[in-house]
Parts: C-alpha cells; sequence; structure tokens
C-alpha cells in the first residue's frame, strides 16, 4: 500500500491525501443475494465460523473423535510431553483430516480448507 500525505499540516486545514491499495484483478469477487457469505470468518466472540480451516492447539496424540449429536466433533489431543488433554471443538460442516491414533503438530490443519475451490 503507497500512502502520500504532506509532512506538516497546520490546524482546521483540508488537505489531500493519496492513497494507492493494489488489487489482484484476476481474482473475482462474487455477490450473493443474503447473508455473510466472506471466508474465514469469526464471530464477535473471537470463535471461528465453518468457513475456517481448524488446526490442532498442541503437540500430541488424537486420542478420541468423538461426533456430536447436532454436528461437528469433539477432538482430545494428548500432550506429547506430559500428558494433559486438550479438547478442540469442530464446528458442523467441515470435512476432518485426521484420525484417531494420529500424531499432530501445533497448528497442523484438522479439518480441509472449506475455501478451496472458490464458489463456480
Amino acid at each position: 500500500m503507497d500512502i502520500k500525505v504532506p509532512q506538516a499540516v497546520l490546524l482546521d486545514t483540508i488537505f489531500e491525501a493519496i492513497v494507492r491499495i493494489l488489487y489482484d484483478m484476476q481474482v473475482k469477487q462474487v455477490l450473493a443475494n443474503g447473508g455473510n457469505r466472506g471466508r474465514g470468518q469469526i464471530y464477535l466472540n473471537g470463535s471461528k465460523s465453518n468457513n475456517n480451516v481448524y488446526n490442532a492447539t498442541i503437540v500430541g496424540m488424537i486420542k478420541k473423535i468423538i461426533r456430536k449429536e447436532k454436528g461437528g466433533y469433539e477432538i482430545t489431543i494428548m500432550h506429547a510431553l506430559d500428558g494433559h488433554e486438550v479438547l478442540d471443538i469442530i464446528p458442523l460442516g467441515l470435512e476432518l483430516l485426521i484420525s484417531k491414533g494420529e500424531s499432530v503438530k501445533v497448528d497442523q490443519p484438522l479439518t480441509s480448507n472449506p475455501n478451496v475451490g472458490g464458489f463456480d
């Protein structure tokens, strides 16, 4: 991003600021009727929507995968060093990439990327 503004401005003066934002002209923007169809959404409370990849929060082994009654998963990961367990919640609509007994690293994707392929 390029920004050009005056180096000094007097109080109560009006000045022009030129901002040049580089856009990738090869990317298509698709408009949809109703709802926010954006990618990688985050809810107001900071939690991710199901438009995101969910990653492992610790290094360890997948100890348990529970399919929740209303959809989604509860993934229990046992820490590789001290054995404590962490529960990662995966919402409805995402495809798991991991299985019980598999070793995972921190930030390793647990789900596929729902945004690959676009909206053809």
